[in-house]
């Protein structure tokens, strides 16, 4: 089949190819051709090119037959121009090869690193009132401060009476990638997510339970009474705000990377004073979130499930901002999100368990219309992230 094209034609195919749906159209065809031909990669770039142009001229054909019907008119004279294109993909073709030589292997290298990113997992650190640091057991899922000490959750003793004085404050940490679990002195129930930090003492004094939260972590509380039959309450104090309980389960997300801090209530009843110029303050009944942004405190019916979720090792993403989303997923597989061109508002949907591999975690975002390649810079791993 011949094909003629004029000046005026011409440029308007280059025009197109520096669309962004064009470009898009020719990096992605480039791309898989490419990678399609695996180890038949030879130094032979004229036979290599041939094989690129006629499998592209069939991928191209491919994308026309399926163009929306909206766009008939322009998709036909872009056919008209299809040989060129492909002329195009030749050209790009051969300089890639020429220039990427070692293509193969920095592919291999970048899906070890994939592979190499794994999910997180029971992480994290002791800080004694002595400053004495130690690395919690990964192999158990949490620790219980009691009388006879500190234990894991299996018994067996990591701190022995009098080695420290319990009195004292901890504190509890884990690091990007890291979860673990905590039973304070007075039968409390504490889930610490990823990157977040969680102060308390080693025994409450009888008149208030006090602790400091910078991050995310669910709390059931236990109920304790005064002698007088009052309750004892629970108060978790956050970068931006102050939590007042006296006997509920709740989630608080308190980072300091993130716009706004949120509280979930399950069960039981909280009252939450926000750190704002007007002092504002609210009480949450249960299915109740209240969002702290832009000194504004505000509640509102929510499905706790879905800011629960990592409690039980799931992602539950329902309605959620993308970025929002890649947030959570960073914090969980230690990796730095860097958006590259314009990110559109969008929402994301999807469960999954947080022990799901990192190279399967891409695949679902890529079914979203999520595209991302993984760059490594130095000891840190960037997600470039684009739509």
């Amino acid at each position: 089949m011949k094909h003629d094209i004029s000046t005026v034609e011409m440029e308007e195919l280059s025009a197109y190819f520096e669309t962004e749906e064009g470009s898009r159209l020719l990096n992605v065809l480039l791309k898989q051709h490419i990678e399609a031909q695996g180890d038949n990669v030879t130094s032979d770039l004229q036979q290599q090119a041939s094989r690129i142009k006629n499998a592209a001229w069939s991928n191209i054909e491919s994308h026309i037959r399926e163009a929306n019907n909206s766009i008939k008119q322009n998709v036909f004279r872009i056919y008209n121009w299809m040989p060129y294109a492909v002329g195009l993909l030749v050209v790009a073709a051969v300089s890639f090869l020429f220039l990427n030589r070692h293509y193969k292997n920095d592919t291999e290298n970048l899906l070890v690193e994939e592979n190499r990113i794994t999910p997180g997992g029971n992480r994290a650190t002791l800080i004694l009132a002595d400053g004495r640091t130690l690395s919690l057991d990964e192999k158990r899922k949490g620790i219980v401060m009691n009388d006879d000490g500190i234990i894991y959750d299996d018994g067996k003793s990591i701190i022995l009476p009098g080695e420290g004085r319990v009195s004292e404050s901890f504190t509890l940490t884990t690091p990007k990638g890291g979860t673990y679990e905590l039973v304070l002195p007075d039968g409390t129930k504490v889930w610490l997510n990823a990157a977040s930090t969680l102060t308390y003492p080693g025994r409450f004094n009888t008149n208030e339970r006090y602790v400091q939260l910078e991050g995310e972590a669910f709390f059931d509380v236990s109920k304790k009474v005064k002698s007088t039959g009052a309750r004892v309450p629970f108060i978790v104090q956050s970068p931006t705000q102050r939590i007042e309980v006296l006997g509920t389960a709740f989630n608080i997300m308190d980072y300091a990377d993130e716009s706004s801090s949120r509280t979930t209530l399950v069960h039981g009843s909280v009252k939450i004073h926000a750190y704002s110029s007007s002092n504002q303050a609210v009480v949450l009944k249960p299915g109740e979130q209240s969002v702290y942004a832009g000194d504004l405190l505000s509640k509102s019916k929510v499905d706790t499930a879905l800011f629960c979720a990592w409690k039980n090792d799931k992602f539950l993403f329902q309605d959620t901002k993308i970025k929002d989303a890649l947030q959570q997923l960073s914090r969980w597989y230690d990796f730095d999100v860097v958006y590259e061109g314009t990110i559109k508002e969008t929402y994301f949907y999807g469960e999954f368990s947080r022990k799901s591999a990192f190279v399967d975690v891409l695949k679902v975002l890529e079914k979203s219309g999520i595209y991302s390649k993984l760059k490594v810079d130095g000891k840190r791993r960037k997600l470039i992230v684009s739509m």
